[in-house]
């Protein structure tokens, strides 16, 4: 498309209306339907600000309220939606190749020659918004390409705020072109739009938009044009107000090359946890090189003065200041910089020619209703001398995109300005917890359909839940037989599973699996990890109390010494259990008779296990497992009718799919923290995996920067983690090098967390 287009609101839902449309523009056609999936990823390309999926909503709703006085509905529906499904601002034959891109879709549909170049012909049309009607004055259109062109314009004539939004989106679109040359370019196009009579060709968009249309038009020429001949600060007024002041420092001598080379000959301290990966120096005011102290001058001088009177905050004498290095997939991800008395923040840039596919914007957020990030809507692109700042409040959420070029480093000096501290009145927004779901019972042959069988060996299980009370985590390789294993990854891989966006950029983003239309398959294996069965074999491997007949310590001489007869009975211990939990009656089901009380749980464990806390060391608890004949036995002297068993073993599943940008973030506010849980997670497709590419998990102690504990994705492999609300994990973001991986740029893992 031109330059100059309609917005949409960045607030609008997208409640259906593209779904109702395509539906029924192609009816039943399973093809088509299928089509509709690749046409939105055209429209979600990282490129596109304004030119997405939201801009095609916005112009069907339009399109469905002129529906009336439309010849050809559904043909003028099928324009809407194809006239920008190929965008590229560095092409100008974006309207041509979407063309073609509609032709294709019409011969696979058989559509009648003469509707696909008609449909084609507008969609070139919308390429200049001009037709002998828009150069007449006092005449209309009323055919059904006016009301196309009037749909893709309207924005033109919305309210001033919604229009500056449109024009900043643009500006993100064309971010590799420099700040002159666009201005200069832009100013071209839209002075274009001025000079001829009529903007709109419809009586009903001339009437509502003309006049708003040319009073936005020329003030946008306003400030582009004071822009151009000022070459000064470029203000960002959405959403939230951030200032660039290009060519910042005067440079005479070099100043700025030599300060760079004194920068980077500096210690760099790597900066690595769940939210950032870079490098940073020491603070600037213990450096006493010559360029570096006259920037320090400068920056707590003259700048600090500078920024009172702007800005009529008054800033106290504190500055902090550092220095930043960010190399290939390096990372700072969302965060509103509200600490103390931080008050404006400020980067000066030193970077060399920087383009978008380098990566390492300044990227802003937009938020919810409950004032929580949402997406990045606009990038600040680094350039050499720039300086850019923003006021620190709860709005500000920004953050450093990847780092995408091993050729460059994004070098900055930057920090905050502090002054009086703000109270902050809104609490933190707490999401609801999702919910967990008792143990489901499965016939006893579907257990051993999908476990591999040496984990129902008595003295295999006997040893890992040592281990695992030792060290309160393993790693159970072969987890599952291969052919189970190996169909859950081709489902998977199919396009079967339709994957939702879970993304809160403050906590996580990541995509889990829409449990309503699994393939049969991962539907089983939700069922295995969720079953009866499975709660007991977690019992047997780490020593919890997540079912009735858990094995529990018994220090008693009877046991001690067991025969070997008792021995040769245990073998089948595991299996005995399972067959007696398929033979309960409901009224002696296990756990017929539970709390909700974790506390009461916890309390009835023989031995509470061990957590994972850097400050203890565990001891082997030498549990010796008592022989099926006395298993039932044993657990219902234990918990007699009378006196329930209390625990209330319960659990959460989900199907995650891992890629690049993906991650989780710790944080203090966890609805859905426990004192006591236990993760299990199952890895599909990772096979080559790197650690270097992210994607592990991490665990860490509340308050600590050291790791406790790294869990690497592992094909076929259960990791079993057992935390308490003292434990913090998170999921390290993935950076673009997964690429490379053998099997394709995505991991999928199955998640499970347990409850006693």
């Amino acid at each position: 498309m031109a330059s100059v287009l309609p917005i949409v609101d960045s607030e609008s839902k997208h409640d259906g209306i593209l779904e109702q449309v395509w539906q029924r523009i192609v009816g039943s056609s399973e093809q088509a339907m299928t089509l509709l999936p690749d046409i939105i990823d055209c429209y979600s390309e990282s490129h596109r600000h304004y030119h997405t999926i939201h801009h095609i909503i916005n112009m069907l709703k339009l399109w469905s309220s002129h529906q009336q006085h439309l010849k050809q509905p559904l043909l003028v529906a099928l324009a809407v939606i194809f006239h920008d499904v190929i965008y590229d601002p560095k092409r100008d034959d974006n309207e041509e190749r979407s063309a073609e891109f509609f032709k294709k879709f019409a011969r696979e549909m058989r559509l009648p020659s003469e509707e696909s170049e008609l449909v084609s012909g507008w969609i070139v049309l919308t390429k200049s918004h001009k037709t002998p009607v828009h150069a007449t004055p006092g005449f209309y259109g009323k055919e059904d390409w006016h009301y196309l062109l009037d749909f893709d314009m309207a924005v033109l004539g919305w309210p001033d705020e919604d229009y500056e939004k449109y024009s900043d989106q643009i500006r993100q679109e064309y971010i590799h072109i420099p700040s002159e040359h666009f201005n200069s370019r832009r100013v071209q196009v839209l002075q274009s739009f001025l000079q001829i009579p009529n903007i709109y060709a419809t009586k009903e968009f001339r009437d509502k938009f003309e006049v708003q249309a040319r009073k936005n038009i020329q003030e946008e020429i306003r400030r582009l044009q004071n822009s151009l001949l000022k070459g000064e600060a470029i203000l960002h007024a959405t959403p939230f107000s951030c200032c660039v002041l290009p060519k910042f420092i005067q440079d005479p001598g070099n100043f700025l090359e030599t300060l760079k080379d004194e920068l980077l000959d500096q210690v760099f301290y790597q900066k690595n946890n769940d939210l950032y990966k870079f490098q940073q120096s020491n603070d600037l005011k213990k450096i006493h090189t010559p360029c570096v102290k006259m920037l320090c001058q400068f920056l707590y001088g003259d700048v600090l003065q500078w920024m009172r009177e702007v800005t009529g905050i008054p800033l106290t004498d504190k500055v902090d200041l550092t220095c930043s290095r960010y190399d290939d997939t390096d990372v700072l991800l969302c965060h509103d910089d509200e600490l103390d008395s931080r008050r404006i923040a400020f980067i000066l840039y030193l970077v060399p020619p920087w383009k978008q596919s380098d990566g390492g914007a300044l990227d802003l957020f937009d938020m919810d209703e409950h004032g929580q990030p949402k997406t990045v809507v606009k990038s600040v692109l680094p350039a050499w001398n720039n300086f850019a700042f923003f006021e620190v409040t709860p709005a500000s959420f920004h953050q450093v995109a990847e780092v995408l070029t091993s050729d460059k480093t994004r070098l900055s000096v930057n920090g905050w300005f502090h002054g009086p501290t703000v109270p902050r009145s809104a609490p933190p927004y707490d999401e609801l917890p999702r919910p967990l779901q008792k143990y489901v019972s499965v016939p006893e042959e579907f257990l051993y359909e999908w476990i591999n069988p040496i984990y129902l060996d008595m003295e295999v299980q006997a040893e890992i839940q040592e281990k695992f009370e030792n060290e309160s985590e393993i790693q159970l390789q072969d987890f599952l037989k291969e052919e189970k294993y190996n169909a859950v990854m081709a489902a998977l891989r199919t396009d079967s599973v339709k994957w939702n966006l879970q993304n809160s950029p403050l906590k996580r983003k990541y995509h889990s699996a829409n449990e309503e239309n699994l393939p049969e398959i991962l539907k089983q294996c939700l069922t295995f990890f969720s079953s009866e069965a499975m709660f007991l074999i977690l019992s047997n491997l780490t020593g919890l109390t997540l079912h009735r007949l858990a094995n529990y310590n018994d220090n008693s001489d009877a046991v001690a010494d067991r025969d070997e007869n008792t021995k040769n009975m245990e073998e089948s211990a595991t299996k005995d259990n399972i067959a007696s939990i398929k033979g309960k009656s409901q009224k002696d089901s296990f756990g017929g008779c539970q709390s909700s009380n974790d506390s009461d749980a916890s309390d009835n464990n023989s031995a509470k296990r061990q957590k994972l806390d850097p400050d203890k060391e565990t001891q082997a608890t030498g549990n010796k497992i008592a022989c099926s004949t006395d298993r039932v036995a044993q657990a219902e002297k234990r918990y007699p009718d009378d006196e329930c068993f209390t625990g209330n073993p319960r659990c959460r599943v989900e199907v995650r799919s891992w890629s690049h940008g993906c991650y989780t973030l710790m944080h203090d506010i966890d609805a859905e923290k426990s004192d006591y849980a236990l993760d299990a997670m199952l890895f599909y497709n990772c096979k080559g995996w790197k650690q270097e590419y992210g994607g592990y998990t991490s665990y860490v102690a509340k308050g600590e920067d050291e790791e406790l504990l790294t869990v690497n994705p592992m094909e076929n492999c259960l990791a079993l983690v057992y935390r308490d609300k003292d434990t913090m994990r998170f999921v390290k973001h993935i950076n673009h090098k997964i690429q490379e991986m053998p099997d394709g740029s995505v991991y999928y893992d199955i998640s499970a967390v347990y409850y006693e």
